[in-house]
């Protein structure tokens, strides 16, 4: 009978334990799920930074979707210069054929930025192609040629 006892109570708290994980119950403080650093428009590092005439775009996953922000000199936000982009990328890891995607501008964490509402699949590395349409005249498109982007 004590046998019984010991192996029931053994496999209860290991049955409990898990149940308490699949739950998502943490003892880990929520983390906060904006993007900027503080109210002056700095991002955290992530992604592939683009140098672009005086200033900077920089292209990152976040939540499964392409974000392109425009930064200055000190990498801070900026508006988008376009307000629409085509990316072209390949996935490096699986050799999947070329996909395109456009950038529309939209806003979130106090910031404007390109964004597609595809969802992205990991492995996040691939080789990415930038075409940006000029916002006044639709016929000018602007390239930033070829980078990597391992995330």
């Amino acid at each position: 009978m004590k046998i019984l006892t010991s192996i029931f109570r053994a496999n209860f708290f290991r049955l409990l334990s898990v149940m308490v994980l699949l739950s998502g119950v943490s003892a880990l403080p929520a983390q906060d799920k904006t993007d900027s650093d503080d109210d002056e428009g700095t991002m955290p590092e992530l992604g592939i930074y683009v140098p672009r005439e005086e200033e900077f775009v920089n292209l990152r996953i976040v939540d499964g979707h392409f974000e392109l922000y425009f930064l200055d000199k000190e990498k801070k936000v900026i508006k988008p210069v376009f307000n629409t982009a085509i990316l072209r990328y390949e996935n490096i890891a699986r050799k999947d054929r070329d996909e395109r995607v456009t950038l529309r501008l939209t806003s979130g964490g106090g910031h404007q930025y390109l964004t597609s509402g595809r969802v992205i699949k990991p492995p996040f590395k691939f080789w990415v192609n930038f075409i940006f349409k000029d916002s006044d005249d639709p016929d000018k498109k602007v390239s930033l040629g070829r980078h990597r982007l391992m995330q």
